[in-house]
C-alpha cells in the first residue's frame, strides 16, 4: 500500500482533487482496504453497494448487459459529476433489502474521493477516475469468506451475483491496465 499512498501524495501535489476506483470480486477486502486508507488520508468514501438497481429497473436486457445491476448512470449523476463540479451534493443511497432509498446524505468536497466496490470502474465512468485499484481473491478464499458474510444468503451470491460479476471482471481486466493490482 506504500506505493499507493505515495500515488495519491504525487497526485494532490497536481491536482485540486483526485478520484480513486477500489474494485474486485465479493470479498476481495474492497471496503477493508479502502478504510485502511481513511486511516492515512482525510477523503470521501461512496459505496457501489448504494448504487445497485432498483428491481423496477431490472429488466433482462438490463441484467444482460456487462455491470448491468448496477445502476452507473446515478452514480455517475450524484456523485462522480459533483466531485468533478467541486461543490457539496447530496446522493441517496439504495437499500437492496428494501428495495428503497435511503435519506440522503450530504458531501462536501474533499481531495481525495475513494470510490470502493464491485462495479466501480465500470467503462461508461472510467475517465472519472485518477487511480485503478484491482483486488484479487482465489474462489475458495472468497467462497469462505462469503459463507462467514453472509451465511443463508451466501447461495445467492453463488448462484446469482458471482455469475454476474464474473463477465464483468473478464470485461474489465481486457480492457483496462490497473495502476495497482493486490
Amino acid at each position: 500500500m506504500n506505493s499507493l499512498n505515495e500515488k495519491i501524495n504525487t497526485l494532490l501535489k497536481q491536482k485540486d482533487f483526485i478520484i480513486i476506483g477500489i474494485d474486485g470480486r465479493c470479498g476481495s477486502g474492497k471496503t477493508t482496504f479502502a478504510e485502511k486508507l481513511s486511516e492515512h488520508f482525510d477523503l470521501n468514501l461512496f459505496k457501489m453497494d448504494d448504487f445497485f438497481l432498483p428491481k423496477l429497473k431490472k429488466t433482462p436486457e438490463r441484467l444482460s448487459e456487462i455491470g448491468g445491476n448496477c445502476d452507473f448512470e446515478r452514480f455517475k449523476k450524484e456523485v462522480l459529476e459533483n466531485i468533478v463540479a467541486q461543490k457539496s451534493f447530496e446522493y441517496f443511497p439504495y437499500d437492496c433489502k428494501s428495495d428503497s432509498f435511503k435519506n440522503g446524505i450530504l458531501v462536501n468536497t474533499k481531495k481525495i474521493n475513494i470510490v470502493e466496490g464491485s462495479y466501480s470502474l465500470h467503462p461508461q465512468n472510467i475517465d472519472f477516475f485518477d487511480v485503478k485499484v484491482l483486488l484479487k481473491i482465489s474462489k475458495d478464499e472468497q467462497k469462505r469468506r462469503i459463507l462467514k458474510r453472509e451465511g443463508e444468503n451466501a447461495d445467492m451470491f453463488f448462484n446469482k451475483w458471482i455469475p454476474l460479476e464474473e463477465s464483468y471482471f473478464t470485461h474489465i481486466e481486457a480492457l483496462y491496465n490497473f495502476d495497482f493490482i493486490y
